[in-house]
């Protein structure tokens, strides 16, 4: 079906034809459907309208004629893949797109192969589209939409495995970004991480009983359910899930905290092998979640939240994770505390605050917490050849360009010896066989600092200090 050529009055004889008596051709359903998916918004709206309608009372009496699960899942599969293309006629029509995704949320229970996976990314797509009706006040109902399907969630989620379930709080954190009442979109917010909150809320009572909970496989498997969950939300909603964060935060800081102490001390007792057990991949993973969800907050911190943020967020932080990364194993040292690292200096070099890197302000005082902690040790990893610790390696001089490109003036401060490291490192990067992602951050760190040694007033000085 060339796109070219393709006009409404072909369609409906191909349609009418796998409607009639003839043999079952799932390639010729499928390929039919993804032309008419093709051209959406080539037609006017009444066109367009008339065209939907008509395809769908097809597709529908096909699937009453055709008898089989395969068969009947393969034409609902299509009936909604050819829907959510059309979000111009879902956004018009509501009471239609309400039965669409009631549809959708059966589906998501039908244990088919490939139905849940089709209902829950059909939903995603179809809210990106359609997100604000989902939270507005429709004709002749109680409440929004989203409230109804948050409500439904328990239900809902039933029978979807994990990452179907981490896609469906996705979707359903887009709908709630588009709350523009603040207020309303907070209820919104603790509404969507009611289970997880109370999941978490549970393990942390049994947690206060007996600590060693917290290392138990299973319960590190729900931890990391619950963490991946805020991860997604707050990738979805944005700067609207710094309420969720703050009520999580401290929390996370502790079960980390109680977590990395036991992997320091299995890995000190049984060496750097017991590093691979499943107990410590598990504990290491749970760990990955926790600094890859700090991340994703921090990048969404709003301009109202920033005072907090540089206040308490960090400081706390900072205090939990680098001490364990310095501490910890090469083998255990996780590569997203540079990561997070980075995104921490980042952040706070967006603050509107002149003075903000004087000697002894709070920020300079975090960049050089960050590099005390982290800076040898990582070096000393990655320097004795040019491929172990492939993520350590590349953070490691993503965070040099960072902090050179933020807070230079921070470096220029340090001793002699440590500048001299810096300056090594970023030579270092230069070195690499992998262009792309070593040497270009070393040059573009390279290039920031020669810029900042042609200033007249420290340009000589510093760079006389530098022993080549």
């Amino acid at each position: 079906y060339p796109l070219c050529a393709l006009a409404v009055s072909d369609e409906r004889p191909e349609l009418d034809k796998l409607s009639g008596p003839v043999a079952w051709n799932a390639h010729s359903l499928n390929v039919l459907c993804w032309a008419i998916g093709s051209i959406s918004g080539a037609m006017s709206e009444d066109l367009e309208k008339n065209f939907l309608v008509h395809v769908i009372k097809i597709l529908l009496g096909l699937c009453e004629v055709k008898k089989g699960k395969k068969k009947k899942a393969v034409i609902a599969a299509n009936i909604m893949y050819v829907v959510r293309k059309y979000p111009r006629f879902l956004r018009k029509h509501w009471k239609f797109l309400k039965t669409v995704v009631n549809k959708l949320v059966e589906f998501m229970h039908e244990m088919y192969p490939g139905v849940q996976d089709m209902a829950v990314e059909t939903l995603q797509e179809i809210i990106k589209c359609c997100k604000n009706r989902f939270v507005k006040l429709q004709e002749d109902e109680t409440q929004p939409f989203i409230v109804d399907l948050i409500d439904a969630l328990p239900m809902t989620i039933k029978d979807l495995q994990d990452s179907q379930t981490f896609l469906l709080y996705e979707c359903l954190g887009d709908a709630v970004k588009a709350e523009s009442n603040p207020h309303t979109q907070a209820k919104l917010v603790q509404k969507l991480m009611t289970i997880p909150n109370n999941n978490w809320c549970q393990i942390t009572v049994l947690a206060q009983h007996n600590v060693a909970e917290l290392a138990k496989p299973d319960r590190v498997k729900h931890l990391r359910h619950i963490i991946t969950i805020n991860y997604r939300v707050a990738k979805s909603i944005g700067k609207g899930f710094f309420i969720q964060f703050s009520r999580m935060f401290e929390t996370a800081m502790n079960i980390y905290a109680v977590q990395a102490a036991h992997i320091r001390e299995q890995v000190q007792r049984g060496g750097p092998n017991t590093a691979s057990n499943y107990e410590i991949r598990l504990l290491l993973a749970y760990k990955t979640d926790v600094l890859k969800w700090l991340q994703e907050c921090m990048k969404h911190i709003s301009p109202n939240d920033m005072q907090v943020f540089r206040d308490k967020v960090i400081p706390q932080t900072l205090k939990t994770v680098l001490p364990d990364y310095q501490s910890s194993h090469p083998t255990t040292r996780n590569p997203w505390v540079l990561s997070l690292c980075a995104e921490v200096i980042e952040r706070i070099g967006n603050l509107n605050d002149r003075n903000q890197w004087a000697p002894d302000s709070p920020s300079s005082r975090f960049v050089e917490q960050i590099f005390e902690h982290t800076f040898h040790c990582t070096l000393d990893m990655i320097r004795k050849n040019m491929e172990d610790f492939t993520e350590h390696r590349l953070n490691f001089f993503q965070l040099i360009r960072v902090t050179n490109r933020t807070c230079f003036q921070v470096i220029f401060r340090m001793n002699k010896e440590k500048i001299d490291t810096v300056v090594q490192s970023v030579m270092w990067a230069f070195q690499h066989l992998e262009k792309k992602r070593f040497r270009r951050r070393g040059f573009r760190s390279w290039r920031r600092c020669s810029r900042t040694w042609s200033f007249p007033t420290s340009g000589t000085t510093f760079s006389s200090s530098i022993s080549w």
